[in-house]
């Protein structure tokens, strides 16, 4: 199926897609994610685990707004029963008609601490996806909540367009799942041992094609 053919793909994204390599809706399934964003795990606002986290509160007070080293920086502090967390967004002054005291929010974001100081810096606000989360590579004019909506739309096609290449006897040798299920996990994993099956049984074959491709280019030599 070409990729102009799926639901909500017009001449403009059709043409972004396929400038990216994506013509038809294999191509679109095979086109994994870099990584992902965990999202299963809630940390408390008092946490001192430096890197990406999602944390819930409500907003302390109103957020504020100054000019830091030439970047315009809203600040604020989120709070549950373990304590506070200072938040800040660079560039981003919008955000100050969109919070306000008292305000419950999950944000995801990155926490660094710096002479002891804790800020969780330009976190995304979380309202619908939970789990882990799947970073596509960007694409100009395609906003990355779009393109996983187009990829859950791709996925309900699975079946059709991808159907299984491995002989049942031969996976259960090398417990490899079954490839719909492998494709569907290495987007959008129901959990990390999932994504792990996944991954295992996409590179398997990779590494598998490669091998017949070998022998039958020293075949042909030899011939």
């Amino acid at each position: 199926m070409d990729i102009s053919a799926l639901s909500g793909i017009g001449p403009a994204r059709a043409e972004t897609l396929r400038a990216m390599g994506i013509y038809s809706l294999r191509d679109l399934l095979f086109t994994l994610p870099l990584r992902y964003e965990d999202r299963t795990t809630l940390f408390p606002c008092n946490t001192r685990a430096e890197g990406m986290i999602l944390v819930s509160g409500k907003l302390v007070s109103a957020p504020t707004c100054s000019v830091f080293h030439g970047l315009k920086r809203v600040t604020a502090s989120l709070e549950d029963d373990s304590g506070r967390m200072p938040v800040c967004w660079y560039n981003a002054p919008w955000i100050m008609n969109q919070l306000k005291a008292g305000q419950p929010l999950q944000l995801y974001g990155r926490l660094t601490i710096k002479n002891g100081r804790r800020v969780l810096q330009n976190p995304q606000f979380v309202r619908e996806e939970e789990g882990l989360i799947p970073v596509y590579r960007s694409m100009k004019g395609f906003p990355a909540k779009s393109f996983r909506k187009l990829m859950r739309t791709a996925l309900d096609m699975t079946d059709d367009c991808c159907p299984e290449t491995l002989p049942d006897s031969f996976r259960l040798r090398f417990h490899l799942c079954e490839l719909n299920f492998a494709i569907r996990q290495a987007h959008f994993p129901d959990d990390s041992a999932c994504l792990q099956m996944a991954r295992r049984r996409l590179a398997f074959e990779r590494v598998l094609l490669y091998l017949i491709y070998v022998n039958v280019a020293r075949s042909s030599e030899r011939n």
